[in-house]
């Protein structure tokens, strides 16, 4: 994938340009990773990027979860040395500890009376020499930009498919693939899937349904019933696709107070409506 690499000053708008540099100011430990070679990319980077106000960004949403600042590095060593020199008192973080999901040390700061939270990615499989090869990892479109010291990185496309309010997915080998898209579509600003999306969803879903993704843990599977069924309920799952999930997924439906229960496979129940 090609990119596009602009200054802070050409990138973004006056006001987000001085947003960004007040949180550098007010958490040193941002700043001294950027110094030491790091940079921001992912969701951060795109809401200044659509020229929105920082403080909403930390804002918990409806799904809970306010948005988080991912440093990515060249290597582990330069990853776990920024959280050390972050977590030093004087540069606003605290509350070091692994990452639920075990690929980053997770830390808090406070911004404009806001909780922060700043993820120093540290696990080997999720680090590459580049910024450019950094965010060829990542499954969407709308999350490949990134800003260092030397500026603003941004994918090729990524301009157009933000116009359109459309989400781009370029990866589908993550077991989060579908609570993301969810994420997005529900609360990111974003209201469809690119035509050239849905093979990938379909690659996902099959790799949910067996439950294989290389890398992930037991505990990284864990929503993927809930995500497929509301992908699903949302318009994201073709009918041929459901035929993965024959017999993965059981529900139980008691019509009256003390009849009796119906079991019944949940993707059989899900195809039959366009079969009739």
């Amino acid at each position: 994938m090609s990119y596009i690499k602009k200054s802070l000053f050409d990138g973004l708008t006056p006001a987000r340009r001085s947003e960004f540099l007040s949180l550098l100011d007010g958490v040193p430990g941002i700043a001294r990773a950027l110094d030491a070679g790091g940079w921001i990319c992912g969701g951060f980077v795109r809401h200044l990027l659509l020229d929105l106000p920082i403080a909403d960004y930390f804002v918990p949403k409806e799904d809970g979860r306010p948005g988080d600042v991912d440093i990515f590095f060249s290597n582990q060593d330069d990853a776990n040395r920024a959280a050390g020199v972050a977590a030093l008192k004087g540069n606003g973080c605290d509350c070091i500890q692994t990452s639920w999901g075990g690929f980053a040390k997770e830390m808090t700061a406070r911004f404009n009376r806001r909780s922060v939270t700043i993820q120093f990615v540290n696990h080997p499989d999720k680090l590459k020499p580049t910024v450019e090869e950094t965010l060829d990892r990542f499954d969407f479109l709308n999350c490949k930009v990134a800003i260092s010291r030397e500026g603003l990185v941004i994918a090729e496309g990524w301009r157009e498919v933000e116009s359109m309010h459309l989400l781009k997915i370029c990866d589908s080998s993550s077991p989060f693939l579908g609570s993301r898209i969810l994420k997005y579509l529900t609360h990111k600003g974003l209201n469809e899937l690119t035509e050239d999306s849905q093979p990938l969803v379909t690659e996902w879903l099959l790799s949910a349904s067996l439950k294989r993704f290389e890398g992930s843990e037991t505990k990284h599977l864990s929503g993927l019933e809930h995500a497929i069924k509301t992908l699903h309920a949302n318009g994201h799952v073709k009918r041929e696709d459901l035929l993965f999930f024959i017999g993965k997924y059981q529900e139980h439906v008691q019509h009256e107070r003390y009849g009796p229960t119906v079991t019944f496979d949940w993707a059989l129940k899900a195809m039959a409506p366009a079969a009739s």
